[in-house]
């Protein structure tokens, strides 16, 4: 027996089966993101829609989110958004369903490569169901969108520092991607922050001006968005329009994340 073609086979049998199981946790994925999609608005969706019904972008800037809380990204993108497709419920958080699907592709990528198949595909189904993924997905707000540029931004700093040959193109990716987590959510732009700073001990001569350069272009691209940043870091956050947590919410957080069942936990 020819081991060595037995052995290509085994490995092409494997990789056939890994992408099988990918297709097919992504279909179910989209199947629960896309089913029942049309439910009332939440409170803070209704609150996100009423901020984009000016009549200008100047206006979008000053009385849509220059007051508000978060990053001013996701504030654009309904505002186009919604006067090209309406404002039905369906209509609006199909995007937002559409880059769930698409953070559970990313998710698999990641942790395939960083701990192998068997892991990525773990990830990847527990995001595909889980009530915490499957609800932010859901909804046309900040949070499922800004996991998703956190999974595509970490697949790019991935390639870019470890790839044999890093490549201008996964430095932009990447520079494109980190910028997006920043206009997304202050949680997402945080990660990017910290997963550009940890970059740097993991730099060598051939990726090192190629990741300086992508960090700086992320953050000329955020940096018109530098004043109203700061104007959300005086309006204050927990205490004053946010309850305070108690003293036991993170072990509750991660017994929600875990839909609240000890089998999945």
């Amino acid at each position: 027996m020819n081991f060595a073609k037995l052995l290509r086979e085994t490995k092409n049998d494997q990789h056939k089966r890994y992408w099988l199981l990918t297709g097919l946790i992504l279909l179910v994925a989209l199947a629960l993101r896309l089913t029942g999609l049309g439910f009332s608005y939440s409170n803070d969706e209704l609150s996100a829609l009423v901020r984009v019904r000016f009549d200008s972008f100047s206006q979008l800037v000053d009385d849509g989110f220059y007051v508000d809380g978060h990053p001013g990204g996701i504030q654009v993108f309904l505002y186009y958004w919604v006067k090209l497709f309406g404002m039905s419920e369906w209509a609006v958080r199909l995007p937002f369903a559409l880059t769930g699907v698409l953070a559970v592709y990313f998710a698999i990528r990641v942790f395939t490569r960083w701990f192998g198949p068997t892991a990525g595909l773990l990830t990847g189904a527990f995001l595909a169901f889980l009530e915490f993924s499957l609800l932010y997905s859901q909804i046309a707000r900040p949070y499922g969108a800004g996991l998703f540029f956190s999974m595509i931004m970490t697949w790019y700093w991935t390639r870019l520092l470890f790839d044999e040959k890093p490549k201008v193109s996964l430095a932009l990716a990447y520079a494109l991607a980190a910028a997006a987590c920043m206009y997304t959510h202050y949680f997402s732009f945080l990660f990017a922050l910290i997963a550009g700073v940890t970059g740097l001990f993991f730099l060598n001569r051939k990726s090192l001006f190629l990741y300086i350069g992508a960090g700086l272009t992320a953050a000329l691209l955020f940096s018109p968005h530098i004043y109203i940043t700061l104007n959300h870091l005086s309006i204050g956050g927990v205490g004053l329009w946010l309850a305070k947590p108690e003293n036991a919410w993170l072990l509750k957080h991660v017994w929600y994340i875990f839909n609240e069942s000890y089998w999945i936990l």
